[in-house]
């Protein structure tokens, strides 16, 4: 499983506006006097600031992005490491804007000034992250895994799915039901014998003996459930579950 196209494209977005910031703070970009922009003469005195309220925003959009991310994305060390880089780098940036330019370019501060600033703006920055630990923002990922869980489960009781159960040889296919007490209907063997949704909402698909057969992740693009490990059964990789042609 790999993270949506929201949060890359939200990653993507962030990175470019931050590092045009960082070279507008560094004096590497420079906008001429004449320039324009949707038909508006733009002033450069205010690009940072316009640049770093797009900075914001996209950190905000970021931080969203990951936070409904199924839980073994997010912990998945390669995708922590590069989301805390990316974010890391972007609070840089807006921290070097607020204290270097706004403060002591624009308003013209002293360093014991700029300091005093510095430091409430840290621990304003602690304590909001204490907050939105312990707040609401929990418990709406929370309430949205368990919708999304609700709708995946109403979508596999509907009739017409069909499992690929061999995707190395040509039809290997069969229908398979989903019963509302957790059994396999049709296409019910020892291997596929039970159904249900993991914390991830990820469907599993037990064998006779209890054990887990395979596991699949529901893409709502192609209405499909993809295989997110191979299959203990013969150790098949890239089985599918998609709707029966019409």
């Amino acid at each position: 499983m790999e993270p949506t196209e929201h949060y890359n494209r939200s990653k993507r977005n962030l990175a470019i506006f931050a590092a045009i910031l960082a070279l507008v703070l560094l004096g590497g970009v420079t906008p001429e006097d004449s320039s324009t922009i949707f038909g508006f003469k733009i002033h450069p005195e205010v690009i940072p600031t316009v640049l770093s309220c797009v900075v914001f925003y996209l950190l905000y959009q970021f931080f969203l992005a990951r936070l409904f991310q199924h839980d073994d994305i997010r912990s998945r060390t390669s995708i922590w490491f590069d989301f805390y880089i990316i974010a890391g780098l972007s609070v840089v940036v807006l921290v070097s804007y607020l204290i270097f330019y706004l403060l002591w370019q624009v308003a013209g501060l002293s360093p014991l000034a700029l300091a005093a600033v510095f430091g409430v703006a840290l621990v304003s920055v602690l304590v909001t992250l204490a907050v939105i630990r312990w707040s609401d923002l929990a418990k709406w990922r929370r309430e949205a895994v368990a919708l999304r869980k609700s709708t995946v489960a109403q979508r596999l009781k509907e009739p017409g799915w069909m499992l690929n159960y061999n995707p190395k040889a040509t039809g290997r296919t069969k229908q398979i039901s989903f019963k509302d007490d957790g059994s396999i209907g049709e296409g019910r063997n020892e291997n596929e014998f039970r159904w249900r949704l993991d914390n991830n909402d990820q469907l599993e698909i037990l064998t006779a003996d209890g054990q887990l057969q395979n596991k699949f992740a529901y893409d709502p693009v192609t209405d499909q459930f993809k295989a997110t490990r191979p299959a203990r059964s013969y150790n098949i990789e890239g089985q599918v579950i998609y709707r029966e042609p019409r």
